[in-house]
């Protein structure tokens, strides 16, 4: 048997091409960035001298990890709007698979809740977007910014003057909170939470590790954030499909992180890295194993399909298993 195809220099420069053409961070971030600190200063302003709702702004994600990628058109922003009520709100309920119920301490807080006083995040997620949406309003800009109801986040669409989208902005609105009513022994203070519910139960709050996981990435060697970004193009745009959506950045930044504990990665051999990055997430799904670099009670992946991990292992064993295969996942 000869010798692995990470190895080889024709493969390490093919990572290399495709790198620069599909997966290095996007060359007009910088003025994207800019625009987006003005309009989240104006924001900031409006949202705490009005509605005392933003104490601090976060920036979090793959923009702010530098592991976004050129080959995605647009470009994205997820953005945390903290406010501080630890004197005001109390934990209402054991943190179980990352969520909780939140409760208003004080009665003169206007924030929707049900007979039990527990905030009620769905609702919560609607009473900020109507909030938002005033502000926008205000802006009187209605060709170039537009608000848009995403999930647990408000999301602004910016556009150029020429009405292009130009980049999209995740706005989450985030309670701060250090006391605790109950143990969070794998979470230290201050402890985030989001308005992101579980089906069924409104009123649920996520713990949200936004933070944490943008200063880990941000330590991440340059050949490791390489990677994660060649990865994530693999398997968004040369996978027919069978990743896309579904083993996600998170997972793949999540990943990563694991990773690095293993000494990876290798400061000289690209090839070397996403080669042993495929092991890792082929032995992830085998498994249907993956858990949480912040929350050793969740497995990302214990809710995965057993016919789509049986898929995407024998995928990733076909790139293992031919050069050619993997090399043409990146023509």
């Amino acid at each position: 048997m000869g010798e692995p195809w990470w190895r080889s220099d024709t493969v390490c420069k093919a990572i290399d091409d495709f790198h620069t053409k599909m997966a290095s961070t996007p060359n007009n971030m910088k003025a994207a960035i800019a625009d987006l600190k003005q309009k989240l200063y104006l924001l900031e302003t409006y949202l705490k001298y009005n509605h005392n709702l933003c104490d601090k702004i976060e920036y979090t994600g793959s923009s702010f990890e530098k592991l976004n990628i050129c080959g995605e058109n647009i470009i994205e922003f997820d953005i945390m709007l903290v406010v501080d009520r630890d004197k005001l709100l109390e934990l209402e309920s054991e943190v179980s698979g990352g969520y909780v119920k939140i409760k208003c301490a004080n009665s003169m807080l206007d924030y929707p809740r049900d007979n039990e006083g527990c905030i009620n995040a769905k609702t919560y997620r609607e009473y900020f977007y109507g909030i938002v949406q005033k502000w926008v309003n205000i802006m009187k800009h209605p060709k170039t910014i537009k608000l848009i109801y995403h999930g647990v986040a408000t999301q602004i669409n910016v556009y150029t003057v020429k009405e292009i989208l130009w980049y999209q902005v995740d706005l989450v609105p985030c309670f701060k909170l250090y006391k605790r009513k109950c143990c969070i022994n794998f979470c230290p203070k201050p402890l985030y939470f989001v308005p992101k519910p579980i089906e069924g139960k409104p009123d649920n709050w996520r713990l949200s590790h936004s933070l944490k996981e943008v200063r880990a990435a941000n330590k991440l060697h340059s050949q490791a954030k390489k990677s994660v970004r060649v990865i994530k193009a693999v398997f968004k745009f040369r996978s027919n499909g069978l990743f896309k959506d579904k083993f996600t950045s998170f997972h793949i930044k999540t990943a990563a992180f694991h990773l690095v504990d293993t000494g990876w990665p290798d400061k000289r051999n690209m090839g070397h890295n996403i080669y042993t990055f495929l092991v890792f997430v082929k032995k992830c799904l085998q498994n249907r194993e993956l858990i949480h670099r912040f929350d050793p009670t969740i497995n990302l992946l214990a809710d995965f399909n057993i016919n789509l991990c049986l898929q995407m292992v024998r995928a990733i064993d076909l790139w293992l298993m031919s050069v050619n295969s993997f090399l043409s996942r990146l023509s």
